[in-house]
């Protein structure tokens, strides 16, 4: 055994370079001694989480210590039995996502062993087992703590050395920007790393978003290691996030939820109240629920009862979400004949004049002959709807539409006992958030709602993972896990398209255009601003990201000696389209230097217009492979004074 023992980790410690093979499990230690402070050897020492029925066992050292490692987050307790000494029981300790806990020295008094001490009341514990600085925000405070947003990652607002980097989002659930919301001790936040039950869930396109989010109140507890942190974690020289999620027990436990929340709760801003203008729409309801328990069938399949466990919650967010007013300036009845006559400019005052392009002179009476008048051209006006409100300064059209972001976000977590030396766990996540916006989104962005545009957030999590305790004195922990998400931003109808809205401009690259997308277009100029605009340029926007997580630990103590060893694999890719105008770019604003500017800013002439001959995607693809080797060691015994 020792041989084979030798062989393993003079593997890992070759691999050994720096990296990370990170997890969530932590590990507890301590030592045995007398009434007189003398070490305790070859005592039984038992460590127990009553909610999963897990129990792990093992002798102290020549010098009274001993470590468990490859413990999952809970409450544990520790039994210490010896010959010739009572038995010491010390309960409810808690052990957070990859702590390094100590419980010091355990006492035993002399006496029968079936004689028994039990501490249930104690202080808090210190890490004395590391030096890293870190900080825990468990179920009990994500329960008690009304986070706005819903989003536990909010709470991060609670570690010292944390500073938030944007404003109150009111986006219910949303897993865009994650970890990229906040800097740990000045790094930046693309710096941050984020894992679920141990498996990376980072975007790695935009690197610090997440690729799946669970409800909050599926969250066990969420731990951030801000600095100094052991060489297992990597990646990223930022916080290390850790989320665990809830688990099942050996009894049945459940619950549901209803958030609510109405506009009707709120005043008007004090510029709807003087334009005549509503409240806009601003209503949540939140629904869910959450159940675990023991995994077994009466009569049939009995055996599993205490040692397979199941947790499965579901959260819908339905959600209409504020925008901002949009106050644009849309061509008049009589611009679209053609007829500028009643025409105004940015600051309300008519227009003087405009000009034939051809011959640089007025149209008599500001207007436009019919045969002049381009049908593509008329139908591009047609398309924005007619004023709704008088000008005044530089807008005759507003709208403030909330944008649907209807949500479901879905979490399946199981784990079982094989033996009292093997332990598997498995998580599925799903999200589904099917968006659609009235305005658009960073791709096809509208000031004007002529059309809803759809913007689906779907995200998916698969992990396995099994601790094996080798020997009382070695554990080996492996993780494998499949993250996924993917955004399709697209036109829900057909009004942005050449084929169905009679607006046929010409192309220079027609092979390029997608999907029969218009050109974006754009009318701002000196005279007039604030006019509707389609950002059609780059349409539709298709992005995924794929990361596949594969690690590995071993550890080994040898005496006072931990010995510590792993590698970390991992494939990730990224595709999305490129940014650039494949549909075509037109601008009517004006221009001095164009001979055929007409002195307005209409699509009586065009005088840039932009595209790119073709569309590649952007697909980015990256193996890691990493692999650490530590080592640790406690002193034996109580150090001489100095």
């Amino acid at each position: 055994m020792m041989r084979k023992t030798t062989t393993i980790l003079v593997g890992y410690l070759l691999l050994g370079l720096p990296g990370y093979a990170q997890n969530i499990t932590g590990s507890m230690a301590g030592r045995v001694v007398d009434q007189q402070g003398s070490t305790v050897p070859n005592a039984t020492v038992t460590v127990t989480e009553p909610a999963r029925k897990v129990t792990v066992t093992q002798k102290t050292s020549a010098v009274g210590d001993f470590l468990f490692a490859g413990l999952l987050p809970g409450s544990y307790s520790v039994a210490v039995e010896a010959v010739g000494f009572k038995k010491l029981t010390k309960s409810d300790i808690a052990l957070d996502a990859n702590d390094k806990l100590s419980v010091g020295d355990l006492t035993l008094e002399v006496g029968a062993v079936t004689d028994s001490i039990e501490v249930t009341a104690q202080t808090a514990l210190l890490q004395t087992e590391s030096v890293e600085r870190s900080a825990t925000v468990t179920a009990t405070q994500i329960a008690n703590i009304e986070v706005n947003g819903r989003n536990a990652l909010d709470m991060a607002k609670l570690v010292p050395g944390v500073q938030f980097t944007t404003g109150t989002s009111y986006a219910v659930g949303s897993s865009s920007n994650g970890a990229n919301d906040f800097t740990v001790n000045g790094a930046r936040p693309s710096q941050n790393q984020l894992s679920i039950n141990g498996i990376g869930n980072v975007d790695t396109g935009n690197n610090g978003g997440m690729n799946v989010a669970v409800s909050i109140d599926s969250v066990a507890e969420f731990k951030i290691l801000t600095g100094s942190y052991q060489a297992e974690y990597g990646r990223s020289v930022g916080g290390q996030i850790e989320v665990v999620t809830k688990s099942g027990t050996d009894q049945f436990h459940g619950g549901g939820y209803l958030y609510h929340r109405n506009d009707g709760l709120n005043a008007n801003t004090y510029i709807n109240n003087v334009r005549g203008l509503q409240k806009p729409l601003f209503r949540y309801n939140n629904p869910g629920y959450l159940i675990g328990g023991p995994i077994y069938i009466p009569k049939v399949f009995e055996r599993a009862r205490h040692k397979a466990f199941f947790f499965f919650s579901q959260e819908y967010q339905r959600q209409l979400s504020p925008n901002t007013v949009k106050n644009v300036l849309v061509p008049t009845a009589l611009e679209r004949k053609g007829d500028f006559s009643q025409s105004l400019n940015n600051n309300g005052a008519k227009l003087t004049f405009i000009n034939d392009p051809l011959t640089q002179t007025p149209f008599p009476g500001m207007l436009v002959p019919q045969n002049r008048i381009y049908a593509s051209g008329q139908a591009l006006l047609n398309l924005f709807p007619l004023p709704n409100t008088n000008q005044v300064t530089n807008f005759n059209y507003t709208s403030q539409f909330p944008g649907q972001a209807p949500r479901r976000e879905t979490l399946l977590r199981l784990d079982y006992n094989i033996t009292d030396r093997i332990r598997v766990f498995g998580h599925f996540i799903d999200n589904q958030q099917p968006t659609v916006a009235p305005y658009g989104s960073f791709v096809l962005g509208l000031n004007v709602p002529i059309t809803n545009i759809a913007n689906p957030i779907p995200g998916r999590s698969v992990a396995a993972g099994a601790t094996w305790v080798i020997s009382p004195t070695m554990t080996n922990e492996f993780n494998w896990g499949f993250t996924h998400n993917s955004i399709l931003i697209d036109e829900t109808g057909t009004v942005l398209r050449t084929n169905t809205s009679g607006i046929n401009l010409p192309e220079l690259y027609p092979s390029a255009v997608q999907n029969n997308y218009l050109p974006a277009v754009n009318f701002n100029g000196t005279r007039i601003s604030a006019t509707p605009s389609i950002g059609t340029a780059d349409a539709p926007f298709i992005n995924y990201n794929t990361t596949i997580d594969l690690s590995d630990n071993l550890t080994k103590v040898w005496g006072s000696h931990t010995i510590k060893g792993g590698i970390y694999l991992q494939r990730s890719r990224k595709n999305q389209t490129s940014f650039a105008s494949f549909n075509g770019s037109y601008n009517f604003g004006d221009n001095a230097s164009n001979p055929y500017d007409t002195g307005s800013d209409s699509p009586t002439r065009c005088w840039a217009f932009t595209i790119r001959t073709s569309r590649p995607p952007t697909t980015s693809m990256g193996f890691t492979g990493t692999g650490i080797s530590s080592s640790s060691w406690r002193t034996p015994g109580r150090l001489p004074p100095a």
